[in-house]
């Protein structure tokens, strides 16, 4: 019998530069079959268990993340954490990545003792394998910080973010994305502890500096104008905070879908919203 032929092979970069375009404008779900794809694409050219595919399943459990998809987000990441353990051994960066990713899932489904433990691990090797001012460092200790306030730790949780701004204003510069996510932390905080007037300040320089670097309809834009939007609620400010939800929703429903978590949360505070203002939910 006649050999078959095989299936031209998809090209990874070709998968790669799709996924990345497919992310940027928001569209998740369009972007994991193609991440999907370039992680098939990978095994049959025998790079099953190589660094560079963890790296593409843990792409995949962002995309699912975004979409509101936890469990199999979870799976991915664990897939990538279980190449990284093999190839590196113990102690690594891309292995406190890893963690670091799975404690983020852990926190968003309120798993936080499960969190504060893949974070507790992923700080301890990145303070063992990295310089005090590195970048990375200060990423995790802003995620240190956003456990404390998930847990109404907000006093413990300032000083951390202020270190971590600190870093990243000398180290990336004053307009980097991280500055962006560092003062909105430190305004979320600020806000919980009842200091509304420093808090509005440092928000509206990021949605500012947020929008400038991701775009104005990124998620991080639109938690931006979710943190603003409370300040100005707990304010009495009631017509901007409603303006301000509504662009947030108007964001989130754009890149994530209708069905996202995030949709019923911003949902229930612009009903919060509207019933301060005595009018019927819309």
């Amino acid at each position: 019998a006649e050999p078959q032929p095989q299936p031209a092979q998809a090209d990874p970069a070709v998968l790669m530069r799709r996924m990345l375009e497919l992310f940027t404008a928001g569209k998740y779900d369009e972007a994991i079959p193609v991440s999907k794809q370039l992680i098939a694409a990978f095994d049959q050219m025998g790079m099953r268990e190589h660094p560079m595919q963890a790296s593409n399943h843990a792409a995949l459990a962002n995309l699912y993340r975004f979409t509101g998809d936890f469990a199999e987000s979870e799976r991915s990441q664990r897939r990538a954490l279980a190449i990284r353990e093999k190839a590196f051994g113990g102690e690594h960066p891309e292995i406190a990545t890893s963690l670091d990713d799975l404690h983020q899932l852990a926190s968003s489904q309120g798993r936080y003792a499960d969190a504060e433990r893949l974070l507790a691990r992923a700080l301890a090797m990145r303070e063992k394998l990295l310089p005090g001012d590195h970048q990375d460092l200060a990423m995790t200790r802003i995620s240190v910080a956003r456990l404390h306030a998930l847990q109404g730790r907000h006093d413990q949780a300032e000083p951390l973010i202020r270190n971590a701004l600190e870093i990243f204003r000398l180290k990336l510069g004053p307009e980097h994305p991280y500055v962006g996510v560092a003062v909105n932390n430190l305004a979320d905080a600020l806000s919980a502890l009842g200091r509304y007037g420093e808090a509005e300040t440092l928000l509206k320089t990021a949605v500012e500096l947020t929008e400038k670097a991701t775009g104005p309809a990124s998620p991080l834009a639109a938690t931006a104008l979710s943190n603003l939007s409370e300040v100005y609620r707990h304010q009495g400010r009631l017509a901007e905070a409603e303006e301000l939800r509504r662009r947030e929703i108007a964001i989130l429903e754009a890149s994530a879908g209708p069905d996202n978590p995030g949709i019923a949360r911003s949902l229930s505070n612009f009903g919060t919203l509207l019933s301060a203002q005595r009018r019927p939910k819309e």
